[in-house]
């Protein structure tokens, strides 16, 4: 699906022991007027584990 706006991400990394917790943040989607609430929920029900384990594999 190509969505008419952009939407912005923002990852936010703290210091956590000897520790990193990651936090992506993905908003923007009041953008989208009377549909936002059909694009984000679409978009939730696009991640799974697999993209986790994916961006773990990419930062290890």
């Amino acid at each position: 699906m190509a969505w008419s706006v952009p939407t912005i991400w923002t990852i936010r990394l703290t210091p956590i022991d000897d520790s990193t917790m990651v936090e992506l943040f993905h908003h923007g989607f009041e953008r989208f007027g009377a549909e936002a609430a059909d694009y984000l929920e679409e978009y939730e029900d696009g991640w799974d584990g697999k993209h986790l384990k994916a961006l773990r594999s990419c930062v290890e």
